[in-house]
């Protein structure tokens, strides 16, 4: 049983569209894999087709094309750092319900990436960031954490604090069956976000707008389509 917080489990009928925002470059997008990737890639496949999730004639097209932007997504927190709902071991797909909300989560993001260059100052802030849009669908059962108050727990603004608690709580529903968590977006008071805790849940992956967001000289942003 999960030890904090109970989630109720909510059915999507019908598939919810999702936004997703990816670094252009992100390792995600390169054509190229290691052979740490190759491995951790060829693991996930393995496990959809042990488990009967797909035929096996689909293996080869796991590891091409849009599949592998999914699958990479899955793999490369053991080089990029553990999130709110994923720790170093295994990665999650992050995306929200909203565009806005969007980008506010990887602004965020990266004003935290820019804090950690050094001390603050006005030089630190000045930088521009391409994102690729990426667009996808989820339906069925998910836990639903929008009950929970935004800023506390596992919701809670600091990640020093909340991560932890995020990632204990997906694996302990991982390990129930659980496929991921609806939650309120912390970083936009307004927006909702989406967990999916394995690769073959994320349904018509496809790709949408170039957005390019720039900062200079402060924390403040500003978002334009390229």
């Amino acid at each position: 049983m999960t030890s904090f917080p109970t989630l109720p489990v909510v059915e999507i009928s019908e598939p919810v569209k999702t936004f997703r925002l990816a670094h252009e470059e992100s390792p995600v997008f390169s054509l190229s894999i290691d052979d740490e990737d190759d491995l951790a890639i060829r693991k996930l496949i393995r496990e959809r087709v042990d488990s009967k999730l797909l035929k096996l004639d689909a293996y080869k097209e796991l590891a091409y094309g849009d599949a592998r932007i999914i699958h990479k997504a899955f793999i490369l927190s053991r080089k990029g750092g553990a999130g709110r709902f994923n720790d170093d071991a295994r990665g999650v797909w992050y995306c929200a319900l909203e565009h806005d909300t969007a980008i506010e989560e990887v602004a965020y993001q990266h004003i935290r990436r820019m804090e950690k260059s050094g001390e603050e100052k006005p030089s630190m802030y000045k930088d521009e960031v391409i994102y690729q849009e990426l667009f996808a669908e989820f339906a069925g059962p998910f836990h639903d954490a929008r009950g929970l108050p935004r800023n506390e727990g596992i919701l809670g603004t600091e990640p020093k604090t909340a991560y932890p608690l995020g990632q204990k709580l997906t694996r302990e529903l991982r390990a129930e069956g659980g496929r991921g968590i609806i939650y309120p977006s912390v970083r936009r008071q307004e927006g909702f976000c989406l967990v999916a805790f394995h690769p073959q849940m994320v349904q018509g992956l496809r790709f949408g707008s170039r957005w390019k967001i720039s900062w200079n000289g402060s924390r403040e942003y500003t978002v334009e389509e390229v």
